[in-house]
């Protein structure tokens, strides 16, 4: 994860501002979490694949 936040969304970046980093790390740890899709997961994202398994045991 850290990879991807130093690598897409702070290269070549100078002088941001402290809101604005703060903002950009929320934004990746939010995807990597919530929107990123996995081979592992049979294609979902973790947040679907975590609902789809309370859904199987309830």
């Amino acid at each position: 994860m850290w990879h991807h936040l130093k690598i897409e969304r702070f290269t070549f970046e100078h002088c941001l501002s402290e809101l604005e980093i703060k903002k950009r790390i929320e934004a990746v740890i939010n995807w990597y979490n919530k929107e990123r899709r996995q081979e592992t997961l049979n294609g979902m994202t973790p947040m679907t694949y975590r609902n789809h398994a309370v859904k199987k045991t309830a």
